[in-house]
């Protein structure tokens, strides 16, 4: 918002320099007051939102591939399989216990950001517990693929930040998507 009354103070003053009337400067938009936040967030507003998805994600991710790997090379995949049990059945076994424990840490992070940090969340909590949810749920989902294609834990933490950090560095969280290449958008 500020961008734009400098703007257009910067471009009165070269008009009036000029003798044009100062109407031509008017921006052809006017901003108003927006739904959910205010026209000037906080750092802490701006950057709460992806720093909570990135802790689920991440979370989800690392326990989930961790606890595949380890339970492959501990052999307890084996044993389950001679025992009888399907890979369907482990699958969804991993899936549920990996999702309750989601749901916890969803529900921690939630709490001390809103709750001990005070970070505003405007608009329906269902939104916002749904949506780190599905976040989690797709950190979850690469989990399990980093830990079909590791066989032990150094390798899949070295998989797991190797496609985190750009993850993290494309978002918008730390660098804006507005000042990066139109290629990397």
């Amino acid at each position: 918002m500020r961008l734009a009354e400098a703007f257009k103070a910067f471009s009165a003053s070269i008009l009036s320099s000029c003798k044009i009337p100062e109407k031509v400067t008017s921006l052809p938009i006017q901003f108003e007051a927006p739904v959910y936040g205010s026209n000037e967030p906080t750092f802490t507003e701006f950057m709460a939102p992806g720093i909570i998805l990135s802790i689920t994600y991440f979370m989800a991710m690392g326990l989930t591939s961790i606890s595949f790997i380890i339970e492959r090379k501990e052999g307890l995949l084996d044993r389950s399989w001679i025992a009888g049990v399907t890979s369907l059945e482990v699958m969804f076994a991993h899936v549920v216990t990996q999702f309750v424990v989601m749901v916890v840490q969803v529900g921690f992070v939630l709490i001390f950001m809103i709750l001990v940090f005070e970070v505003p969340a405007r608009g329906p909590m269902i939104w916002v517990i749904t949506l780190t949810i599905l976040q989690g749920l797709c950190g979850m989902a690469f989990g399990l693929l980093v830990s079909a294609l590791c066989d032990n834990e150094q390798d899949a933490i070295q998989l797991s930040l190797g496609s985190f950090y750009p993850n993290l560095l494309l978002s918008g969280i730390i660098w804006p998507l507005e000042g990066m290449p139109d290629y990397l958008r």
